[in-house]
């Protein structure tokens, strides 16, 4: 999953919601790192570690795994005002 470590004002104009300073028309949530759980890394982008990154499997797993991790989360995340 694609994420934008620390300000939401390094988002994309058209990703960004227009109450954060851009266009975007869709919620933004913030997760902190450590509440990623066992089965998730967030790793930096190497080429723009500083405006993008990764939520990744720590190790290879099915997709739909993956993505019941990725849900387990949910109670974590907190919309970007």
């Amino acid at each position: 999953m694609s994420v934008t470590p620390d300000d939401p004002v390094r988002l994309p104009p058209h990703v960004r919601p227009q109450r954060l300073g851009g266009i975007g028309r869709l919620p933004v949530f913030e997760i902190e790192t450590v509440k990623l759980g066992e089965k998730l890394a967030y790793r930096p982008d190497p080429e723009r570690p500083d405006r993008h990154g990764f939520v990744e499997p720590r190790e290879l797993m099915p997709f739909g795994e993956y993505q019941a991790a990725l849900a387990s989360t949910q109670p974590d995340w907190r919309e970007m005002t």
